[in-house]
């Protein structure tokens, strides 16, 4: 029992510590995001995505969508969606590619900091997601009028009660709960990784997880942190990678391609999920994607290896 105990303490510490981390993070820009769109700025901006998305073939109301989406989270930018589709009748085409925008780039504010403090570049990070986002929907867009597939009327499957913040009380009381789910979250996960260590089983994940590693270049040590990120979210497995790199058991380039791969392609579960009940295809939102992180991730280890010095200014102004 006493060796259980000291196996927890420092564990029950040290995701408390990563909670006040992401609290000081997460906590002034969901205030910010909140205040941009009580003065209407969020609007705003959906309008000013308008020509993205009649050119990547969806209504211009899809825009204020997607800039919810960018802003806050892919649950808001849903249910915006659900309560704007009685207005307009998409396909299951439209659907998905509006889907891969959201994939792709949502919650930037919080994740593209994420990414910057665990030494990626803000600009860098924030033009790959945005970049990735409207190159794969305008390829998808005609992938889908080229050969007329997924042509029938989306069946959108969500509901528009899943969150409620419809005054300022609403919008804390949900913050308070997600800020208690993420302590909940770190918990388990530290706990989870600290036992791995314990009883040597990073090497046992790692070697499982090697061949998908070995496609993106990243090293077993990330195996663990790498496979949260995918599965769970980028501030999950962010802020378990900048726990590694305090403790200094990682190497700068195993960071940089860790906290990129996972910067394209995270959260796959409960992200996918929302797409599809949004009526998007599982097939193009999760194994296309996957596959296009993939690509990506060569090309960028390529460019790491080859010319190093260059890549590294790139990634880390």
């Amino acid at each position: 029992m006493k060796s259980i105990i000291q196996f927890l303490i420092p564990s029950i510490k040290g995701a408390f510590k990563l909670w006040l981390k992401i609290l000081r993070l997460m906590i002034p820009i969901s205030i910010i995001v909140k205040i941009l769109e009580m003065i209407g700025l969020i609007t705003i901006f959906g309008k000013l995505l308008e020509p993205i998305m009649i050119f990547v073939g969806l209504p211009g109301l899809m825009g204020l969508v997607w800039a919810i989406t960018i802003a806050t989270n892919l649950w808001a930018g849903a249910l915006l969606f659900v309560s704007l589709s009685g207005l307009i009748h998409v396909s299951m085409a439209q659907v998905t590619i509006l889907g891969i925008l959201m994939l792709m780039a949502h919650g930037l504010p919080i994740e593209i900091r994420m990414v910057q403090k665990c030494g990626v570049s803000a600009i860098f990070a924030l033009v790959l997601r945005v970049a990735s986002a409207i190159g794969l929907a305008y390829a998808f867009n005609h992938l889908f009028s080229a050969f007329k597939l997924l042509q029938a009327p989306a069946t959108i499957m969500l509901g528009s009660s899943s969150i409620s913040e419809n005054n300022l009380f609403d919008w804390v009381l949900y913050q308070g709960k997600s800020y208690l789910f993420v302590l909940m979250m770190l918990l388990g996960l530290v706990l989870l990784l600290d036992l791995l260590k314990k009883y040597g089983l990073v090497h046992k994940l790692g070697t499982i997880l090697a061949p998908y590693l070995s496609l993106i270049g990243v090293s077993k040590k990330c195996a663990p942190i790498t496979l949260v990120g995918m599965t769970l979210g980028l501030v999950y497995g962010g802020v378990l990678l900048l726990k590694e790199i305090e403790i200094g058991e990682l190497d700068s380039d195993d960071v940089l391609l860790s906290i990129t791969s996972m910067n394209l392609f995270h959260s796959i579960i409960e992200d996918t999920i929302i797409i599809v009940l949004m009526g998007g295809s599982l097939f193009w939102v999760l194994p296309i994607r996957f596959i296009f992180t993939v690509v990506v991730m060569r090309f960028i280890s390529f460019l790491m290896k080859d010319n190093k010095e260059i890549f590294y200014k790139i990634m880390r102004t």
